[in-house]
This record gives structure tokens, sequence and C-alpha cells, in this order.
């Protein structure tokens, strides 16, 4: 996909040194919000949709995705059923994201999370990125399909858990160490938090937790929460009596999660509002 040919199609278009602003196309946008990298990458500021070259194309050429169209997840590009042989899945995954890092990995090296490709093992399958979940004894339990940008358009999925354990532990050294524990509702937030040397966990099923995983953990457990999903959080907290906590960050414009913090490089607002949890 060519850079110029995309970007001359924009509006309100400026060119900068690293990337060129424009009026983003989707949504109302009446200053321009929107930075297309030259790396080949895109994000507005304002509503924080992202994608590649590829995505924008679509969208300025008027492409609807087939989920919007048919109000269907039945697509020709169906996620991997589980796999016969976990380990070997999980290691090829794995082995083919680190081969193929500067093309595979464009959408964890948007979200700041190119970093944890090695440290957690992702991988890539068919368009999934693979996300192998491992209990304290660095057994492998199974793993997470998180849809790549382009599948989750095209059949509106984005998870798909194979996976005996309910809770993804990035870093269980960190997990059993730590003064507190981190409750997210998404492993990306969850690899965030790693990203930044939080002790973190998230449901493989997002906000859908057993609160018997954390029985034996006899610390705070501060539940940060997408913007919008404080009630939930609450009600979890309360159930675990004097342990548990909530992060209550101030959420600027075109952020609703600890990743979004992130993208836009406020990770002190990350550790101010589990701080003032704690």
């Amino acid at each position: 996909m060519d850079l110029r040919s995309v970007v001359s199609r924009l509006e309100h278009v400026k060119e900068y040194e690293k990337y060129y602003s424009a009026l983003c196309v989707f949504h109302h946008d009446t200053s321009p919000s929107m930075l297309v990298y030259k790396d080949g990458w895109f994000r507005c500021l304002s509503c924080g949709r992202s994608g590649d070259l590829y995505v924008l194309d679509r969208k300025l050429r008027g492409w609807t995705p087939p989920s919007m169209l048919y109000n269907t997840e039945s697509t020709d590009w169906k996620p991997p059923t589980g796999a016969s042989d976990p380990v070997k899945f999980v290691f090829d995954a794995h082995h083919m994201l680190s081969k193929y890092t500067e093309s595979l990995g464009w959408y964890l090296r948007m979200r700041g999370l190119e970093c944890r490709i090695e440290g957690q093992k992702l991988g890539w399958h068919n368009g999934w990125y693979v996300i192998p979940t491992f209990s304290a004894d660095d057994n492998l339990t199974g793993y997470i399909l998180r849809a790549g940008q382009h599948v989750q358009e095209a059949t509106g999925a984005r998870y798909v858990t194979h996976s005996t354990s309910s809770l993804y532990v990035p870093d269980w050294y960190l997990y059993l160490t730590g003064e507190y524990l981190v409750v997210t509702f998404g492993v990306l937030d969850a690899l965030t938090l790693t990203e930044l040397r939080i002790p973190a966990v998230s449901s493989v099923w997002g906000m859908t937790l057993r609160l018997e995983d954390f029985e034996m953990v006899r610390k705070p457990v501060i539940f940060f929460p997408d913007q919008g999903e404080e009630k939930e959080a609450i009600n979890y907290s309360r159930q675990l009596g004097w342990r548990g906590k909530i992060a209550k960050p101030n959420w600027p414009d075109g952020c609703k999660d600890p990743n979004d913090l992130h993208m836009k490089q406020m990770d002190n607002e990350i550790l101010n509002a589990i701080a003032e949890a704690k």
C-alpha cells in the first residue's frame, strides 16, 4: 500500500518529520486529530481508531466489514481450533512472530507491547495473535487467540480461549513477589502493566472472574477496569473485603483502558491510579 496514495485522499493534511496529520475519516472530525505515521500505521487521538494503511485505504474506499453488513461472525476466516499438540502450536506461532516481527508485529508495536513478544512467548497464526497461558510452575496450560485487526473487522470476533486456566498471568514472578496485585479486564491491559513491571493478571474471559482464584492471595487486589466497567470492578472488590481496591484514573479523551494510556505515553496516570488505590 502506497503511503502517499492514501494520504492524498485525506483532508487538511499537514506533513511532519515522522507523520502526517489529517481529519479523521472514522468520526466527524472538525480539527485534524488523525496521525498517519510514515512507517505504515495510523491512530486517531480523538476517537482512538488505529490500524495500518490497508485499514485506512478500505475506509476511504467505503468498504464495510461483513460483520456490520450481516450482523454475523460466520466467515471463511475462522479461528484455529484447539491444537492437538498445544506445545508445538505455541512454539511454532512464537517462532513465526519472532522471525517476522517487522511485518506481523506491527499491531503490538503500535500498542507499545512489542517487547512482550519474547518475555511472554507471544505468537502469530493465520491472522491471530497467540498468547500462551502458563501455570506458576511454568507449565503450558493453553493459549488465548486475539484476532488481528483485519480478522476482527471481517468477523467481529476478538478473543477465543483454549486454556485450562481461568486467569492469564503474564509474569508469575511479579504475581508471587509483588506487594499487591492488579486485575485488568483484558489480556492486552495485563501485558501493558507487565511492560511497566507491575504485577498484573486478567481473566481469560474479559470481565468474568472467578473470585475463588484469589482465595490464597493475601495482599491488596487492585481492580483496574476499563472506562465504563467500574460497576463490575466495585462488585468484585467488595466481595474480597479488605483486599479489594479500585484504581480510578483520570481518563483523557480517546482513552478507555490502561493500554490506551500507555499508547499516549501516560504511564504516570496508570502508576498514580494504582498508588492511590493501595
